[in-house]
C-alpha cells in the first residue's frame, strides 16, 4: 500500500533507503477467487502512459512495484500494530502496485518536482470487508498524525473533497518531515466494489497536486471497471530484473586493527539492525596509542549496508549537509558521550570525491572543549565511517581523514 500509506516508505526514504519494499510476486493467473486473479490485479494499476507529464523523467521501482501480499502490506502501514495476519483477519486477500519514481530528486539542489507517482489495488474478501479497511486507512492518516516512525514524522494530514470515485472516495494529504528532507504527499483513495485502490504524488515542494490525483484516481477506476467487465486484457508492467545481489557482511568491510595504528585495542564490537539497515560497529580503546599526532579519547569505525545506491546517495549527501552533521555530532555527544553539547558548532571538511563526506563538531564541557571529527565513505550500498573524540586541542582532523582511503580500499575490498 505504499500510495495509501507512505509515511513508513518515506522514513525508509528519508533515513537513506529506499521507498519501502513490497514481496515479489509472480505474474501468473493465479485463481484468487472466482472472479478475480493476480493477473487482473496486475493489469488494474496505472502504467506509464497513464499518468502523463507526472511520471516524466520517473523510472519504474524494483522495490516498492508488483505483489503486494499481506507481509508486505503490514510493512507498509501506518499503524505498527498491522502484520499479516491482523490483514488477513481484516478480510484483506492481496493486492498490486506500481510506483515511479526519482529518489535523485532528492539530492537536487532545486527543492522542487515529483519524487514518486504510483496506484495501488488491494482486493479484499467483500465490500463490507473493503469498506472498513478504506476508512481505517484514512482515518489512520490522522489517528497518527504528529507521530515519529523511524525518525519521520508525519505532519498537517488532512483530508479534502473529491467528486465520487467507485462506491466512496477519500483525499487526503501529509507532509512527511525528518532527516533534514520533506516530502508532501497527495494521495485519493476509493472503493469498487471488493477492491480499495488509491494513487498518490509525492513532491518535495507544496505544488497542489489535488486535480491531478483525482485525474489519475479516475483513470484507475476505469481500468479497473474494464478489467472487472473483461474488457481489457494486456500484459501487466514488465517489472525491472530482480538483481540476486549476494548479502554483503558489514563485518569485513569495517575498519579494524590492521588498518589502524598500532597499539590500539578493540573495546567492543557487534551487529546492529535499525529497520532494513544492517550494520557493523567497532569500537577501540586508544588509550595506550596515538592516532598520528593526535590523541584521542573515543575511536569508532562502522559500516552500513542499506537497500540501494539511490538510498546510499541519499544517507551521503544528508550527512554531508549541515542539518545532517549535526545531528551526527549531537547522537555522539549524547549517545555516546553522555553528555550535553555546549555552544556545538559543526563546519564541513575538505575531501576528495564525491563518495566522501567529513565535518569537525566542537564544543564545551565544564572541563575542556571537545572535539568531534567524521568522515564518511560510500561505494555501492557500503557506507563507511570512522569517528574520532578528543580534546580539541589534541584531534588533527588530517588524521582521520588521512585514513579516508584506507575505508574506500577496505568497502572497495567487496563490493
Amino acid at each position: 500500500m505504499g500510495c495509501m500509506t507512505p509515511l513508513r516508505g518515506a522514513a525508509l526514504l528519508l533515513c537513506g533507503l529506499v521507498l519501502a519494499s513490497c514481496g515479489q510476486g509472480g505474474n501468473r493467473a493465479v485463481q484468487l477467487d472466482a472472479e478475480v486473479t493476480r493477473a487482473d490485479l496486475a493489469i488494474m494499476v496505472l502504467p506509464a502512459d497513464e499518468l502523463g507529464r507526472l511520471a516524466d523523467g520517473l523510472r519504474l521501482g524494483r522495490d516498492d512495484s508488483g505483489r503486494s501480499s499481506n507481509a508486505a502490506a503490514a510493512r507498509q502501514s501506518l499503524d505498527p500494530q498491522d502484520s499479516a495476519r491482523r490483514l488477513r483477519g481484516a478480510g484483506r486477500v492481496d493486492g498490486y502496485e506500481l510506483t515511479y519514481s526519482s529518489p535523485g530528486t532528492l539530492s537536487g539542489k532545486r527543492k522542487r518536482g515529483v519524487v514518486s507517482v504510483g496506484s495501488s489495488v488491494e482486493l479484499m474478501q467483500d465490500a463490507v470487508d473493503a469498506s472498513r479497511f478504506l476508512n481505517k486507512r484514512v482515518n489512520d492518516y490522522e489517528r497518527f498524525e504528529g507521530t515519529v516512525s523511524e525518525g519521520v514524522r508525519l505532519q498537517g494530514a488532512s483530508t479534502f473533497a473529491v467528486p465520487t470515485i467507485g462506491e466512496e472516495t477519500q483525499g487526503i494529504r501529509g507532509t512527511v518531515r525528518g532527516f533534514g528532507l520533506t516530502l508532501h504527499t497527495t494521495v485519493v483513495a476509493f472503493r469498487r466494489g471488493r477492491i480499495v485502490a488509491s494513487v498518490g504524488v509525492v513532491r518535495v515542494d507544496r505544488r497542489d497536486m489535488t486535480a491531478a490525483a483525482t485525474r489519475l484516481a479516475i483513470t484507475l477506476d476505469s481500468r479497473i471497471q474494464r478489467v472487472l467487465g473483461g474488457q481489457l486484457e494486456e500484459d501487466p508492467v514488465a517489472l525491472p530484473g530482480v538483481e540476486r545481489r549476494p548479502r554483503i557482511d558489514p563485518k569485513p568491510l569495517t575498519l579494524g586493527l590492521a588498518d589502524l595504528p598500532p597499539g590500539l585495542t578493540v573495546a567492543g564490537e557487534g551487529y546492529r539492525r535499525h529497520g532494513n539497515v544492517r550494520s557493523f560497529l567497532r569500537e577501540f580503546d586508544p588509550a595506550a596509542a596515538r592516532l598520528g599526532s593526535s590523541q584521542v579519547v573515543y575511536l569508532r569505525s562502522m559500516t552500513q549496508i542499506v537497500e540501494s545506491e539511490d538510498a546510499g546517495r541519499l544517507a551521503l549527501r544528508y550527512a554531508g549537509t549541515p542539518k545532517g552533521s549535526r545531528h551526527f555530532a549531537r547522537l555522539v555527544v549524547t549517545g555516546v558521550l553522555r553528555t550535553d553539547a555546549r555552544a556545538l558548532r559543526v563546519r564541513p571538511l575538505d575531501v576528495e570525491g564525491d563518495d566522501t563526506v567529513a565535518a569537525l563538531a566542537t564544543f564545551r564541557t565544564p572541563k575542556a572543549r571537545v572535539a568531534i571529527v567524521f568522515v564518511y565513505v560510500r561505494s555501492g550500498v557500503a557506507l563507511g565511517s570512522l569517528t574520532a573524540v578528543g580534546r580539541a586541542a589534541e584531534l588533527n582532523p588530517g588524521d582521520v581523514l588521512g585514513l579516508a582511503a584506507t575505508i574506500r580500499a577496505r568497502l572497495g575490498s567487496t563490493t
